[in-house]
């Protein structure tokens, strides 16, 4: 499974599977921010605060983005951490049902079977 970090609007590759994000985010979210660190290579100074923004799950496509908000000595920035074959396209998702969201609509996935 290929994992990504999405920061400042770059792609950085990281060393961590699917199903260790999915742990870190249930059970030790501390060390999502430690992926970004470790990353991120002191680029972004002393961390003050942080949280998880958002998740976006694609279980069927094993697709998985967290977006968190760090607050550090260059503000405040979000970074993504993506678990997907493709993180364009899961990217692409995400922003989609983001914009949904802004509108008022949930994205609804349905299976429509004509007879």
């Amino acid at each position: 499974m290929n994992s990504w970090l999405y920061i400042l609007d770059e792609f950085k590759p990281l060393n961590v599977s699917y199903d260790e994000i999915l742990h870190y985010l249930d059970k030790d979210p501390v060390k999502l921010l430690k992926l970004v660190l470790v990353a991120m290579d002191g680029e972004l100074g002393d961390v003050e605060n942080y949280r998880v923004y958002d998740v976006y799950r694609d279980p069927g496509e094993k697709e998985l983005l967290i977006e968190l908000l760090i607050s550090c000595s260059i503000g405040e920035i979000l970074a993504k951490i993506i678990a997907s074959p493709n993180p364009q396209e899961t990217l692409r998702k995400y922003y989609e049902r983001e914009e949904s969201r802004k509108h008022g609509v949930e994205t609804v996935l349905s299976t429509r079977t004509d007879t």
